[in-house]
């Protein structure tokens, strides 16, 4: 799972570096920003898409980076300018209604798993944040977070991944690599957990129905 996430958004900053790069050449920026498509696949969102007249769902990091991401960069092959619009809703259930030139994308349940590192890093002190191990060369240490200069207020919510999109996506830039790093760890081994506690749960059904 670790490995799985950082090979995905490895690739995705890749995608976006040049994707931003040929976007510059030309005269109008993409018609969905490039930052919104990112940030639904950094955040492991799941997404509602109409291809070819048929209803595509992505349910997984990978499927989001094909279905989504591919069409909307500039850049790729698979670029459809026929996407105008990318919209966040709070579930599957609101994602419906929508003209097919429209992406809808919800919070999946793996995205829920960033809230605790997140609203860790934000209750850093000072000296909380100078005791932080050094990440190789990216060492430099950031100042004490202010939720109210994102537009946030602790603790951050499931509701503030689609309501304030932007203030959070600006909140994780604004941590330092190191914990970046932890919590996208800890996204894993939470995501781990609970993929076995499901298996035990099918094993204990198949048994008592045996």
């Amino acid at each position: 799972m670790i490995r799985r996430v950082f090979s995905t958004i490895l690739v995705l900053i890749i995608i976006l570096s040049g994707t931003l790069a040929t976007a510059c050449n030309r005269e109008s920026e993409p018609p969905i920003p490039l930052n919104k498509s990112g940030y639904g696949h950094l955040f492991f969102f799941n997404a509602r898409i109409v291809v070819d007249g048929e209803v595509v769902v992505t349910s997984t990091q990978g499927s989001y980076l094909s279905e989504v991401i591919f069409r909307v960069s500039p850049a790729l092959t698979q670029f459809d300018p026929s996407y105008t619009e990318l919209i966040f809703v709070h579930s599957a259930e609101e994602a419906y209604g929508f003209p097919d030139s429209t992406i809808v994308a919800w919070p999946s349940e793996i995205t829920s798993y960033f809230l605790p590192g997140l609203n860790e890093a934000v209750k850093r002190n000072e000296a909380d944040i100078a005791e932080l191990p050094r990440a190789g060369w990216h060492h430099f240490y950031r100042d004490v977070i202010c939720l109210e200069d994102f537009g946030l207020s602790y603790p951050l919510t499931i509701e503030d991944f689609v309501d304030n999109w932007e203030g959070v996506y600006r909140l994780w830039r604004r941590l330092m690599l190191r914990e970046q790093h932890e919590i996208i760890r800890a996204v894993g081994d939470e995501d781990y957990r609970r993929w076995n506690e499901r298996r035990a749960e099918r094993k204990n059904e198949e048994y008592d129905e045996a």
